[in-house]
């Protein structure tokens, strides 16, 4: 077993989740296991910062939102268990970019030990980010100290009326400056209730516009269309960052191919 990874918390708050194995703390940590969408798979980052990024996608399922334009709602629920010994096995992993996302990787503090862990087996030369809503904060100085992280805060007006609250508590870390490598991102749809939020987000973090990217909103090609130019426009006037989202309008998912592990 690994050295134990440093938590800024005790481990006692971590959750309860139903899935979260008893005693994983004594399990050897290639034992861990986590749920996920499909097992890992070979992308081209399709927005941000590293846009075009060759990377292996790590998709945890599970999240703690319910957004209406979704392009991953199948995720919600999914059911695969991985081990942290079967993601270790999948060709290059160890090697590779990745990209890690969900569903919600910082779900809770076992699914950050479970990356914080993995993270230790994997090359330090290349580049790991961490697709997430903003809100739950970090609690493993490993993720800290080695991800980028890429913050797409979700407005309260697209959740489901079960969530009737967001609190963004990566984002409160942001602003007390304990996250070194992040943006923001946000999906725009050319409204006066999007431009407010971004505002108010922008404002309550003290967020830098070099650290913010704008992006249409679309979970198909025809409706990202109609928000391209839009949000290009909304950018430019602001001093923000402009980001497209390849794979949706390249449709990218019938290119991939999971690699022949036999």
């Amino acid at each position: 077993m690994l050295k134990k990874i440093i938590c800024m918390d005790s481990l006692k708050t971590f959750s309860n989740d139903y899935y979260i194995p008893k005693n994983f703390i004594d399990l050897d940590d290639r034992q861990l296991f986590e749920i996920f969408t499909h097992k890992p798979i070979r992308v081209i980052q399709g927005e941000g910062k590293y846009q075009g990024l060759n990377s292996i996608l790590i998709r945890f399922g599970l999240c703690n939102l319910r957004c209406n334009f979704c392009d991953a709602a199948q995720n919600w629920n999914a059911d695969l268990k991985l081990t942290l010994q079967d993601l270790l096995n999948w060709p290059d992993l160890k090697s590779s970019n990745l990209l890690i996302t969900g569903g919600e990787p910082l779900l809770n503090n076992y699914r950050q030990y479970f990356i914080s862990t993995l993270l230790q087996y994997t090359d330090k030369n290349k580049i790991v980010e961490i697709e997430t809503n903003g809100t739950n904060d970090i609690r493993f100085i490993t993720i800290i100290e080695r991800c980028q992280i890429n913050i797409s805060p979700k407005e309260l007006r697209y959740q489901h009326q079960m969530i009737t609250d967001i609190d963004y508590r990566l984002l409160e870390q942001v602003k007390n400056k304990e996250i070194p490598n992040y943006i923001v991102k946000f999906v725009y749809d050319n409204t006066d209730e999007v431009r407010k939020f971004i505002e108010t987000i922008i404002n309550k973090y003290c967020i830098p516009e070099n650290n913010v990217y704008i992006m249409p909103k679309g979970a198909t090609k025809e409706k990202l269309k109609d928000n391209l130019f839009p949000a290009l426009d909304y950018a430019i006037k602001n001093n923000f960052n402009f980001s497209t989202r390849l794979h949706i309008m390249l449709d990218i998912a019938k290119y991939l191919q999971e690699p022949d592990v036999s």
